[in-house]
């Protein structure tokens, strides 16, 4: 099997386990220190509980919407301390000063339909709808020594977000496919992840992520994925393992291929420890 091929399978991997996407959604914060301090000050937050509030592991947590109402008005104090602002002087997101491109501007726009009017959980909702629109754009984002020394050595996989993600021929074709966008699709998910029923999102969506592990070559006979192929070409721990294949067996009576696929995604994100599959594959690259 190729190099190239086993990339994008862990990209799989880390689409069906992360949501795509390995940018953090605090990663634009650019606040003073004095102010960051202020904010936890503030919020009667220590330094150590926000270093777990926002560490990566606790990503799916906050997509979900699962925090104590005081990390949302830290969020919201974060944001109104940015140099850069988004917020009018009544806390209301203003499209001119957040300086999106129209497509983000658009996906932001529909992902705050629905918002809560209470402050911290408005602005905290716009800084979850901004990152799953990819605004601010990675490029506008100062990288880590880290993922510039990476970015040197994996030039071919690496992107801007600091992680190995799906090919963009394969994105492109998948979304052609499907007449949806990449924003829209990880909207979606976000919304499944809530609670939204899945009869309430789209087929094409769905097939999206059938679409996806197809481009990739990982399904078996019955378009299902095949767990013994992901943990040859990728490691994957015992209990990783022992989930997807939990998974896997806990929708064999699916007969929607695109339904199985957006299933099995959602139940991978619930049930796999995505740190420590991670952490394993970053030993391998």
């Amino acid at each position: 099997m190729s190099a190239q091929r086993k990339y994008f399978v862990y990209a799989l991997l880390l689409m069906l386990s992360s949501a795509a996407q390995c940018r953090h959604p605090f990663d634009f914060f650019d606040e003073s220190i004095e102010d960051f301090v202020d904010c936890l000050l503030k919020h009667n937050i220590t330094h150590t509980e926000y270093e777990q509030f926002e560490s990566y592991e606790n990503k799916q947590n906050l997509l979900a919407n699962k925090l104590e109402l005081k990390y949302k008005c830290n969020v919201d104090c974060q944001l109104q301390r940015q140099p850069m602002k988004w917020l009018t002087a009544a806390g209301r997101l203003d499209l001119q000063l957040l300086n999106a491109t129209d497509e983000a501007a658009a996906s932001i726009v529909d992902c705050m339909a629905n918002a809560d009017a209470e402050q911290c959980a408005y602005s905290f909702k716009l800084v979850m709808c901004a990152y799953l629109a990819n605004h601010p754009p990675p490029d506008e984002l100062e990288p880590s020594n880290y993922e510039a020394e990476d970015a040197e050595e994996t030039d071919e996989f690496y992107l801007d977000d600091g992680c190995f993600n799906l090919p963009n021929d394969l994105i492109a074709k998948c979304t052609t496919q499907q007449n949806i966008t990449s924003d829209n699709f990880r909207h979606k998910l976000y919304d499944a992840q809530a609670g939204t029923p899945l009869v309430n999102i789209s087929l094409n969506y769905m097939c999206y992520v059938l679409c996806a592990a197809q481009g990739l070559n990982i399904l078996d006979a019955n378009a299902h994925v095949d767990v013994d192929l992901l943990s040859e070409v990728e490691y994957m721990s015992p209990s990783n393992y022992d989930a997807a294949v939990q998974c896997n067996l806990g929708l064999q009576q699916e007969h929607d291929t695109c339904v199985y696929a957006f299933k099995m995604l959602l139940c991978l994100i619930k049930n796999l420890n995505t740190a420590e599959f991670l952490n394993t594959s970053e030993k391998k690259l």
